[in-house]
Formats: C-alpha cells, structure tokens, sequence
C-alpha cells in the first residue's frame, strides 16, 4: 500500500525513517524553517500544493538529508504543534481548513530525534474548494516531489475534478468453521474486505463497509448485517476492515445430501453483497460469489470439487 495516511494518523518515527526521497504526497522541512522570517510564505507554497493535489504531508524537523533536527516544543508559552496548525490552516487563500499537525511518536528504546526537540507532521487532506492560492499569488501543486507553480490547464483540471471520493471493493477474504455447516448452528463469518479510493479525492472523515449474503440455504435468502468503518482514504491508497456474519443455514438444506456435498453446494450458491460508502459517496452494491472470495474454512484454503 502507498506510504500515504489520512491526516488524523499519528505517524511513528519507524515510519518516517521508512519513507524514501520526496513524493509528491510527502515532503520535508528542517526545523529551521520555523526561524525564517518567510516562514508563513514556504508554508503557504506547501499546504496549498498538498490541498490541491490529493493531499500529503509535511514533515517539520526531518532534514533534506534525513536526519532529524527536530523543533522546540513550545513557542513562547505555546505548543509548537498549536501553532504550527495555526499558521497551516489561514495561510492560503481560500483557507485550508482539512489540516491536521500532530507530533511524530518518538522510538522509545533507539530514538534519532534530538532530546528536547520534536518532529511535527503536517497532514493535509485534498480539499475539494481548490485551488487554494498561496502567499505569494500563485496556485501551486506537487509534481515531481516538489511544488510548483500550477498552469492554467491544471487549473482548470482542479476546478472542474470530481467532489466526492469512489470507492471500490478491491479483495475480500472470509474465515468460517464447519460448524456452520451443522442444521441448528449459529456460527459465524468472519470476511475481511480491501477497499481503494480511486478517485482524486480523500475520503475524509471515514468509510463505511456494509455487506449481507444471499444462498440457496440460507434462512430468508438474507444473512445478518454487520458494517466497520475505515478511518478516511486519500486518492489511491487502501483500507482494510473485518465484518462479522451470522448467517443461519436451513436446516432440510442439508436432506439426504452427503455433508461435504452439501458443503459445497452451499458455498458455490452463496452471494456476498458489499458496499463502500463515505460521507461523499453512497457507494454501489457490489455482488461476490463466496466461491471467489479468498475462503478459509477451519483455517485452511477452500478446496472445490473439480467435478
């Protein structure tokens, strides 16, 4: 999965280390940049770049070499991290108010990050009133791993993009035992879902997995509805969450019929119906023979019969 996280995630010092050179969803800043007298005009250059080109991060106190130099954790009698957020959040035009600046997690046995200095993310989500404007009069975004002055075609493309994130199911595995395969039993499901943001927009509060299962021998045709949420998805990145099912097997499904025979019939008539929704997307029904899913049974891969 991309090295790119929705801006409410606190990122850990193992994960900044991880990130190679720049992208152009992430990008660093010296802890000097907060004694430069220009400090809200770079700042502006970098949060309006992020705001419209999908959203990135901003890491403040990481050198260009790597190395962290790190930043006090108070400005004057305020939290640097307070007022950072401060200055991120109305220094462009329109003001980019999906910004979220946390302290990076300091490694408690082995830490690089200087003692008495913090290291600051900036995460900005991608902001559906772009272009925002910078300080300096120009709209930029990232290309390259840096930012740019955006063209006017690229203007265009951002005032006209799509305002709401797609969602698609991408992979869906299930774990189930063989009790549920006994008339009477209420076991249940487990089925872990991957969903991808396709779009160019983040799904920025949270996304929601709905699913419900139809069969053959299933009471009613219709299982039990559980839903989890993931947190939100910036353009191109994945999710993962675990529903739990409890659908009930009719019990004269089973008749005459050999167990495993049984099994095995239940399982290729069985749909699953999956949904992605955010608080931009309603999202559409998708239909998942059980049979294609990545199904576990007793912990051990499905082996269908190949007559």
């Amino acid at each position: 999965m991309p090295l790119i996280k929705p801006r409410h995630h606190v990122w850990t010092e193992a994960e900044v280390l991880a990130l190679a050179g720049e992208s152009d969803h992430f990008d660093r800043k010296s802890g000097k940049l907060l004694e430069d007298k220009d400090v809200r005009g770079k700042l502006s250059k970098a949060v309006g770049a992020f705001a419209n080109s999908g959203g990135g991060h901003v890491f403040l106190g990481v050198a260009d070499d790597t190395t962290f130099d790190g930043v006090d954790p108070l400005k004057g009698r305020q939290p640097t991290r307070e007022y950072v957020e401060t200055l991120a959040t109305s220094c462009t035009s329109y003001p980019v108010s999906s910004v979220t600046v946390n302290e990076v997690v300091r490694d408690p046995s082995a830490s690089k990050i200087p003692m008495g200095r913090v290291v600051l993310s900036i995460s900005v989500d991608d902001s559906q009133w772009a272009p925002h404007q910078s300080l300096d009069n120009v709209y930029y975004y990232r290309q390259g791993g840096k930012s740019v002055p955006a063209p006017h075609q690229m203007l265009d493309l951002m005032r006209h993009r799509p305002a709401r994130a797609v969602l698609n199911v991408v992979a869906a595995r299930v774990d189930m035992s063989t009790g549920l395969f006994r008339p009477g039993s209420s076991s249940q499901m487990m089925m872990t879902v991957i969903v991808e943001n396709t779009s160019r927009t983040v799904s920025a509060r949270a996304v929601k997995v709905l699913a419900r299962l139809e069969g053959d021998g299933l009471v009613s045709n219709v299982s039990a509805v559980d839903h989890r949420e993931i947190k939100g998805l910036l353009p191109g990145c994945r999710g993962q969450c675990a529903l739990i099912l409890s659908p009930d097997v009719r019990p004269e499904f089973f008749g005459p019929v050999a167990p495993e025979a049984a099994v095995h019939h239940l399982i290729s008539t069985t749909r699953i119906y999956v949904r992605a929704a955010s608080d931009s997307f309603a999202g559409s029904e998708e239909v998942i023979p059980l049979a294609d899913t990545q199904l576990y049974i007793d912990g051990k891969p499905y082996d269908p019969p190949t007559n």
